[in-house]
């Protein structure tokens, strides 16, 4: 029997305190922690979070040496070692790359260590791109606690991603607290389950941890939120170890990684989600403002490296660090206290006024940041302009044809038809038909698409209608996967049926380029009343029909819906993941961007702008959730959570579909939701002659410290591509890199007529250089 005792503490960014409190408890740890790894050689530490340590080396110069020591010593451990501990479920793929990259560098930077252990004690979701992406970073072994499958159950064993890449996971089954020593004040006792260090307890949870695993191999961590060092730890476990069977030591995580003999582990696919679904759409616009953060300056990155911009004002650390900083997974999931709200919001607007500053202040060009031709119309200053955009180009905005402002009055109900779909609105401009050009009737019989509902929710900020959580228990640990149905199920004595919205004006506006349907009303009960204003774009020349709604809420213990009930029977569901495409059940769970609904002869895609929640029900309705007015008010001052009185606008929009089991259409329409076309202030310095076959995104084009351009493609749509990619001449020299942007081999001439190969789901990094 092997028994690693891996002391450490979890850090929470923001929780239940800010980020000021929080690190002066953590800075106090990290004090405790050297002290005792510099008295004890037996003992180690391991560190979770760099934005943590950032701010200790800045504090404390003076442990700087010991810092270094430990570290090279492999006695303090660095795991997952990124800028923050992210929700691994809420944050897109290429943000994840960028925790890695900014927690890395400054690793091996400052103490000369790279993490290779991606510990992530408290994210409750892992998609099934997680092995490519991390494995890319330089990860080995992946360590979980919650949303372990129930078909599952092994606490070691060798993930396969959806694109075959595997990497060895361990399931924590026993939670990140474990063993402690003293009875010393514990942080957040009441979610958390310790074990004493008795040799009676150690042997009742080496039992525990025994079904799990084939071998005599454990790990138990000593830690806990913000969990305090205990001076006792290096004693007591070495009387503990003469009195338990086999060894008994401390570790870290990548000495418990070596112990296991990775060659006997069974092999398992797939993802490992959901749970908390409450927290999907908590707090909804710290998800809606991070993500148009994180999409705004991916936009300036390849702005910047195509227009060959001097942009010396830009501290793209200093933004992306704040962005990676919103994406912590309490703060990106919106189970935060009321500091925290407050908090966060200043954060993101100091990332919009850097973003503001940096952008160009006179729109004179227009920068289309997809490696795809596009045709779309945009609008500056208040006009709008039919554009068509190279991949990766730049037009100027006087070559782009204004369109009338004028408007007139249409009819309703009414009839609208484009080269992709026609469709039918009732008198409060509400589609009753839809199909695709060609195809059948995407809108069941009798209803509407696009409704609003209101259900009454009890829940807390992680749960949905059930509170409050206990989030140290067993089975906070596993998958808990429900159904959110659209009409909840009658209960006697209770008047908990869902609210429609009712209208109380719509008009019909008829313009160059298509029509606006504009509709008011509210959500009504009792004295909850939410009005809304819905705004309804449908474009000649777009495949997609546009919703934007606005409200400013004003009630508690309730969630806010909108809903398409589909004439599809029997479909399959599919969700976009990073750099992926998921099928799921008829489960609420996060997508990223869009989800689908097809029975392989018609089918319905709905795109979001940072609004992840979503499912389909028992009666084929297509859901999204818009945000849920809950809080937490047994475990800190959390009635901001309710957001009474915040000015929301949430947007999202329908695609028909063909229903055929091909999802290039899907990605690409996406893709061109999500990064619009961005203004500039100067032309194109490279060209790209040619787009990329629709479904490889582009997911990062920046220029390196270096000089030379880092690319990273990836394939969304489960196809396998082979195809010459036309680089600019300027780029003569590449060599293939991994995920943290470093050259794995040595620079080779290119052409400019690049062979580019892809597997379904794959992701590659490369860097491309001027001749030397």
């Amino acid at each position: 029997m092997q028994n690693y005792v891996v002391p450490t503490f979890h850090y929470d960014v923001i929780y239940l305190r800010d980020s000021a409190q929080y690190n002066q408890i953590s800075f106090a740890i990290l004090d405790r922690a050297l002290e005792l790894l510099e008295k004890d050689s037996d003992y180690t530490f391991t560190v979770e979070q760099v934005i943590l340590l950032e701010a200790y080396w800045k504090a404390r110069p003076e442990a700087h040496e010991a810092l270094r020591r430990f570290a090279q010593e492999g006695r303090l451990a660095f795991a997952p070692g990124m800028y923050v501990m992210p929700d691994m479920n809420l944050i897109d793929g290429e943000s994840l790359y960028r925790q890695a990259c900014f927690g890395g560098e400054f690793l091996e930077r400052e103490l000369g260590v790279r993490p290779n252990m991606c510990w992530i004690a408290d994210c409750w979701g892992h998609h099934a791109q997680l092995p490519q992406i991390l494995r890319q970073c330089g990860y080995t072994d992946y360590f979980f606690w919650r949303c372990m499958r129930r078909d599952v159950m092994h606490k070691d064993f060798q993930w396969e991603g959806m694109d075959g890449t595997q990497m060895t996971a361990h399931w924590i089954s026993s939670g990140y607290a474990g063993l402690f020593f003293d009875d010393d004040a514990v942080e957040n006792a009441e979610e958390q389950h310790f074990v004493g260090a008795s040799r009676k307890e150690l042997h009742q949870l080496m039992e525990s941890l025994r079904q799990y695993g084939d071998d005599e191999i454990f790990l138990i961590p000593n830690g806990g939120d913000f969990r305090m060092p205990q001076r006792s730890a290096p004693k007591r476990l070495r009387a503990l170890a003469k009195e338990m069977p086999g060894k008994l030591q401390f570790g870290t995580p990548s000495d418990y990684a070596k112990a296991i003999d990775t060659e006997k582990l069974p092999v398992v696919q797939g993802e490992f989600n959901g749970a908390f679904q409450g927290t999907y759409s908590t707090n909804v616009w710290i998800k809606q403002r991070t993500s148009a953060a994180r999409v705004r300056l991916l936009a300036l990155e390849k702005e910047f490296a195509v227009t060959g911009g001097i942009k010396a004002a830009v501290d793209w650390p200093a933004l992306w660090k704040k962005v990676l900083k919103c994406q912590f997974h309490d703060t990106i999931c919106g189970s935060i206290c009321d500091d925290g709200v407050v908090e966060v919001e200043n954060d993101l607007d100091s990332i919009e006024q850097m973003l503001d500053a940096a952008g160009s202040p006179r729109p004179v060009y227009l920068f289309n940041p997809l490696g795809q031709a596009r045709r779309t119309t945009v609008e500056v200053g208040g006009t709008r302009y039919r554009a068509e955009l190279p991949p990766l180009g730049v037009v100027a905005l006087d070559q782009c044809p204004a369109m009338s402002a004028e408007e007139c009055a249409g009819t309703r109900p009414a009839e609208y038809e484009n080269a992709f779909y026609r469709c039918r609105t009732d008198a409060n401009g509400c589609l009753i038909s839809l199909r695709r050009n060609g195809g059948e009737e995407l809108i069941a019989p009798g209803e509407r698409f696009g409704i609003l509902s209101m259900q009454f929710d009890h829940g807390d900020n992680w749960l949905n209608f059930r509170s409050p959580l206990d989030g140290g228990c067993f089975e906070a640990s596993l998958t808990d996967n429900r159904c959110v149905p659209w009409k909840m199920p009658h209960e006697p004595l209770l008047n908990n049926s869902t609210v429609m919205a009712a209208f109380h004006s719509a008009s019909l506006i008829r313009r160059e380029g298509g029509m606006v349907i504009r509709q008011t009303g509210e959500v009504q009960f009792w004295r909850i009343r939410m009005t809304f204003e819905t705004e309804i774009i449908l474009d000649d020349d777009s495949p997609l029909i546009r919703y934007r709604t606005k409200m400013t809420p004003d009630a508690k213990h309730v969630r806010l819906m909108v809903a398409f009930p589909t004439a599809i029977k029997q479909g399959k569901i599919h969700h976009a993941i990073p750099f992926g495409i998921q099928e799921r059940g008829r489960f609420e769970l996060p997508s990223e961007g869009y989800f689908d609904y097809r029975d392989g002869s018609k089918g319905v895609t709905i795109l979001s702008r940072g609004i992840p929640a979503c499912g389909v029900d028992e009666e084929n309705v297509m859901l999204i959730t818009l945000f849920r007015a809950v809080a937490m008010e047994y475990k800190c001052e959390s009635d901001k959570s309710f957001n009474r009185g915040r000015k929301m606008v949430f947007e999202y929009a329908v695609l028909p579909c063909s229903g055929d089991w091909s999802f290039t259409e899907a990605a690409k329409i996406s893709d061109e939701y999500t990064y619009l076309p961005v203004s500039c202030d100067r032309p194109a310095a490279l060209t790209f002659a040619q787009s990329l076959p629709d479904g490889v995104r582009i997911s990062a084009l920046k220029r390196t410290a270096h000089g030379a351009w880092f690319v990273r493609l990836a394939e969304t749509a489960g196809r396998p591509v082979e195809c010459v990619w036309n680089l600019p001449p300027e780029w003569t020299q590449c060599a293939a890199a991994d995920g943290l942007e470093r050259a794995t081999g040595a620079f080779e001439a290119c052409g400019e007529a690049f062979a580019l190969s892809l597997r379904p789901f794959e992701i590659k990094n490369y860097l491309f250089a001027l001749h030397k």
